[in-house]
Parts: structure tokens; C-alpha cells; sequence
């Protein structure tokens, strides 16, 4: 398992969006935020900013320290 921190923000926001049931186009729509940047972030391909950060945690109706939960 890695420990970049890139790909455990990824592998949380995956698991988070399958846990509610919904797409990334659907996440996209909710949160506001580039369909294709969720694709990249899910991958870990792209650094995520705190605001986008904060809206798709909002949208998953989580918190960002969930998506953050194992980067040290």
C-alpha cells in the first residue's frame, strides 16, 4: 500500500461515493466540481485543493477529515 497521500485521498473518496451509491458524474453534479477532476483525484493523478476538498465531502455529506483518514 502506498503512502501517497494523493492515493489515500482517492481510494477515501471512492469508497465514500460507492458507499452513498452514486457516479461520479452524479458527485460531479452535487458537489460542483469537474467531472474530470474527480477522475483524476480518485486516481490520485491530481493534487486536491481544501475548498474542493470541503465541497466534496459536503456532497458525500461526510467530512474532510474522513477523506483525509489515514495520510499522516
Amino acid at each position: 500500500m502506498s503512502d501517497d497521500p494523493r492515493l489515500i485521498l482517492g481510494r477515501n473518496l471512492r469508497t465514500a461515493r460507492a458507499a452513498v451509491g452514486i457516479s461520479q458524474g452524479k458527485l460531479s453534479q452535487r458537489s460542483g466540481v469537474d467531472l474530470a477532476q474527480i477522475s483524476r483525484a480518485e486516481r490520485g493523478k491530481t493534487h486536491v485543493r481544501t475548498d474542493t476538498l470541503i465541497r466534496l465531502a459536503r456532497a458525500l455529506r461526510t467530512t474532510p477529515s474522513e477523506l483525509l483518514r489515514g495520510i499522516e
